[in-house]
């Protein structure tokens, strides 16, 4: 067993993409996904921050409805950057 903790813990979500892009592996990422739908995962990943543990150390420090109201605010605010970001992306010259 590892001595550190954050060895053997959750991937981490700085990592989705990279684990994504493992996910499809036999196919190169650029030819699975448009840039559109790559950045809006990325977007997505980014501002919706609870996880399991996150929202563990939430409920702990400040209660089940600070909880709640910081998984649901962060929940409609990476949809809605996400939305955002799928539909401003065409208009951008990549």
């Amino acid at each position: 067993m590892p001595e550190n903790r954050e060895d053997w813990t959750m991937p981490r979500r700085e990592l989705a993409l990279i684990m994504l892009a493992e996910a499809l592996a036999p196919i190169d990422i650029q030819f699975a996904l448009t840039t559109a739908q790559t950045l809006t995962f990325t977007v997505f990943t980014i501002f919706f921050v609870p996880c399991f543990t996150s929202i563990g150390m939430i409920v702990k420090e400040l209660g089940w409805k600070t909880a709640i109201q910081a998984t649901l605010l962060t929940f409609f605010l990476a949809t809605l950057l996400a939305t955002m970001t799928r539909f401003l992306t065409p208009l951008i010259p990549i």
